[in-house]
């Protein structure tokens, strides 16, 4: 795990918090733990979820990222390769002004840059990251769980279905171990918490253009549809999470461990590397922008200015004066 460093992966839903601490001079995981939470809009409440979530973790000071991606979230990406910094942020502007989407998130893989166009709840995801810092996790960051997931996942893994806790359910379609597009529901049903995986190929093309969430969940269904079996994380045929080049254990799904609970989180604490911050279009930044200001050009005459005329003074006019009468 020669790209992996010791941190704590965080998955927030709106009843659980789930994490682990991945310790690179131990065994994997070296902790794990999961914390109930009564109500996500109480700041009383979140905090204290959290406090009790880093006690279970024995109190590691090691970076922490939360992976969060409530129910009506959805994601997509966009090539910008090669792309400067005011195109990325004229790109980012014109996707706040036309389709309300405020956050977006850079990622590298390989020679290409993808710029994912975020669709979730901006304030809910500032309330966590404060939260979860004033509980004493450190160099706390939130980004969405199929970004988070595809780190384990492994670059054989095409689709996913994440059932979190009961009515948060999000699937995605992946590419070469990174997110094509996701989207979040809230399905009720499904056995919870389960992961499940399909490794069958699709044409990402597919997904071309395509920006709106309904767009984006008909040709995830597509995708499902071509998945011939889909298994869970926990079975011995489907393919085994990652942390770094190290598979990660299987273990029972009753167990803390397991990784059909702890497979977001597994992602999160994955964190070795670059890895750059969810950026957040302001309101104010978008404004500024829809306003156009009338502007023009005049030119600056090249000729010298005349130098003004001198006006005589009370002596001088009095002088004047004397010499007419004198003369």
């Amino acid at each position: 795990m020669t790209d992996q460093q010791s941190a704590v992966g965080i998955e927030c839903t709106n009843r659980v918090l789930r994490a682990v601490l991945i310790d690179t001079d131990d065994q994997l995981p070296a902790h794990a733990a999961e914390v109930s939470l009564r109500s996500v809009s109480d700041d009383r409440v979140v905090l204290d979820a959290f406090v009790r979530l880093r006690a279970e973790l024995g109190g590691a000071r090691v970076p922490a990222r939360i992976a969060m991606f409530p129910a009506s979230s959805s994601l997509h990406r966009i090539d910008v390769t090669g792309q400067s910094g005011p195109e990325l942020n004229t790109l980012r502007s014109d996707l706040a002004r036309r389709l309300g989407l405020a956050s977006t998130l850079l990622v590298d893989h390989g020679p290409r840059r993808w710029l994912y166009a975020l669709n979730w709840p901006v304030e809910r995801v500032r309330r966590f990251e404060t939260l979860a810092d004033r509980a004493g996790f450190l160099d706390v960051a939130v980004e969405p769980s199929p970004v988070a997931l595809a780190r384990a996942a492994g670059p054989d893994v095409r689709y996913a279905e994440r059932a979190a806790a009961v009515g948060e359910t999000f699937t995605a379609a992946f590419d070469g171990g990174v997110p094509v597009a996701a989207v979040a529901s809230n399905t009720i049903g499904r056995t919870h918490p389960s992961l499940c995986v399909g490794g069958a190929p699709f044409s990402v093309t597919m997904f071309d253009g395509l920006s709106d969430i309904e767009s984006i969940h008909e040709q995830i269904l597509a995708v499902r549809a071509a998945q011939p079996n889909l298994a869970s994380v926990n079975d011995l045929d489907a393919e085994p999470l990652l942390v770094g080049t190290v598979q990660y254990p299987a273990f029972p799904p009753h167990d803390l461990r397991s990784p059909a609970r702890q497979g977001v989180a597994i992602g999160a604490a994955r964190i070795g590397g670059r890895h750059r911050p969810v950026d957040v279009i302001r309101s104010t930044d978008t404004a500024a922008d829809l306003t156009r200001h009338p502007w023009a050009i005049e030119r600056v005459s090249s000729t010298r200015s005349q130098a003004p005329l001198s006006v005589p003074g009370p002596a001088k006019r009095s002088l004047g004066r004397f010499r007419q009468r004198r003369n």
